[in-house]
């Protein structure tokens, strides 16, 4: 047959249910063989990974449920109990065993040829399990085809690891072509190891913080829990299936195209857990957790996030939400500062409420380097008081609450127009104040935009009292060691009537700053930023 005859031919066979669709998108022919593939998960063969013939000891494709012949039967209990991509007996991963009497393997695993391409800058990804992973050594290494430089991108060496599925992210920094090198090694030749890989892919541009996901490429670095939940997250796009719970909508987008995180609780019994487990991060620091949460619907569950150290089964919960936390996406930020051990891993532990109107639903995570000072650019007080906190030297302190006014009259809030909405407010009807009594709320400290660049502050407040004293808006930072004070920015006196009103000033700091809410002499105010 000649080239010019030649036909393509996408065959789609019905399997034993007619709720099976197959779909297929972005056909492309180019120029030229396909070359070495940016992604593998061993699904449809070793995607080019090859090794010498003559190292001793060969990586094998394989399943958790292997055939008689690859590898033997008797390979079973070093096995991972299921494969990276799938998390099923069937799903396949590159396999490598080394006995007491093998020490290495020789060559290593190779991928084949990556070109230089355009993109300077790549990120490579690649999920790894060990059984007894206390010895054996693991490199992860950049082969360079025209210098023969050798750039070592990851090792695992003699590590204490839980029997799961870990994974390595590292940068590559391209200047030829090169290879991506696999090789492992025995520590002790009188223990019996073995390691296997899997979900190889290598992407364009720098690597994500470690822990940063959107989802809209799947889960990233995390990771459903293997062996102490009963159920999954799963990734969906627009409404979960349940009505009457979950979101619209992601939050990254906010459009039914857009892919988030979520349980679905149909069908559970109330207090199941799901757990979304975070790779490795190392003890010694403190870092800033910030995510997007929805949790809305009836009998809500809860959802916590825990810190794991090292090999526990069961995490500290540092931050929890209980029941329903309105029909929108909300901000979270958890300070983690974990000091001790080696190392920790972030949980996303969701439990069922009473009822299968109960999904929750995660988007948007990041990690950042330091606590979570200054990050918190809205505050509705649904929960808590954010970034803000109350001054030590005032009177009396900022609360928060919900319902009514102290003339005892509703009150709705200005986020959510209901009743029961939280809010921000002082009370200053308690025997204990007088006239002139004041009662501050400080921001965290927030680093400028950028040198002397300006940022605005805006808010809603309400003034209902006869005797209503003032609201002001102040800045400070430190200057030379001089702590600088402004004079009030805005300020606000006397009744305003029962509606909520909106407020704004500008800041203008070429140091790091923070912003003050003092409220004076008043029976009673509120405030939502």
């Amino acid at each position: 047959m000649s080239l010019s005859n030649l036909k393509v031919i996408f065959e789609g066979i019905r399997g034993p249910n007619f709720q099976g669709d197959i779909a297929l998108d972005d056909i492309t022919f180019t120029t030229g063989d396909c070359g070495t593939p940016s992604y593998c998960g061993f699904e449809n063969g070793v995607c080019g990974f090859t090794q010498p013939v003559s190292d001793v000891v060969q990586w094998v494709l394989t399943s958790s449920s292997p055939s008689s012949s690859s590898p033997t039967p008797t390979t079973a209990p070093y096995l991972p109990p299921f494969d990276a991509t799938y998390r099923t007996l069937a799903g396949h991963f590159m396999y490598l065993e080394l006995h007491d009497d093998q020490n290495n393997n020789d060559g290593g695993l190779s991928t084949g040829v990556f070109p230089t391409g355009t993109a300077a800058d790549r990120c490579i990804n690649v999920w790894f399990y060990m059984q007894n992973s206390v010895k054996i050594s693991l490199k992860v290494i950049q082969l360079g085809l025209t210098s023969t430089n050798q750039n070592q991108l990851a090792s695992v060496v003699g590590e204490d690891l839980a029997d799961e599925w870990h994974v390595i992210q590292a940068a590559l920094s391209i200047t030829e072509e090169f290879k991506i090198i696999f090789q492992a090694t025995n520590l002790d030749q009188n223990e019996d190891v073995s390691i296997s890989i899997d979900e190889f892919k290598i992407t364009d541009g720098l690597c994500p913080q470690p822990g940063s996901c959107d989802f809209e490429n799947g889960f990233c670095t995390w990771k459903n829990e293997e062996n102490f939940d009963d159920f999954d997250w799963q990734l969906i796009q627009g409404r979960t299936p349940s009505d009457n719970t979950g979101p619209p909508s992601d939050h990254t987008k906010g459009t039914s195209y857009g892919i988030y995180a979520y349980v679905e609780t149909s069908g559970r019994a109330t207090g199941d857990i799901a757990i979304l487990k975070s790779s490795d991060f190392q003890s010694g620091s403190t870092q800033c957790l910030e995510f997007y949460y929805y949790m809305y619907g009836t009998n809500l569950g809860r959802l916590d996030v825990q810190a794991l150290q090292d090999k526990e089964t069961i995490g500290t919960t540092l931050r929890s939400y209980n029941g329903t936390q309105g029909s929108a996406w909300r901000q979270s930020l958890v300070n983690f500062d974990i000091f001790d051990g080696l190392y920790y891993t972030i949980l996303f532990n969701a439990s069922v409420g009473a009822t299968g109107l109960s999904d929750i639903a995660i988007d948007d995570i990041s990690v950042y380097p330091g606590n979570c000072s200054g990050r918190s650019d809205i505050c509705d007080f649904f929960v808590d008081f954010c970034d803000w906190e109350q001054a030590v030297d005032d009177d009396t302190d900022w609360l928060i609450g919900s319902g009514s006014d102290s003339n005892d009259q509703p009150l709705r809030d200005h986020t959510t127009g209901a009743v029961g909405g939280n809010y921000a407010y002082i009370d200053f009807r308690d025997a204990q104040t007088e006239p002139g009594d004041q009662a501050r709320l400080l921001s965290l400290e927030r680093n400028p935009p950028a040198d002397g660049q300006a940022e605005c502050l805006g808010f809603w407040y309400h003034l209902n009292e006869t005797d209503a004293g003032s609201l002001n808006i102040m800045a400070t930072w430190v200057d030379n060691g001089t702590t600088v004070v402004t004079d009030p920015l805005w300020t606000i006196s006397g009744n305003r009537g029962d509606q909520w009103w909106f407020g704004a000033t500008t800041v203008v700091s070429k140091f790091p700053y923070q912003v003050t809410h003092p409220g004076k002499n008043t029976v009673s105010k509120s405030l939502q930023t």
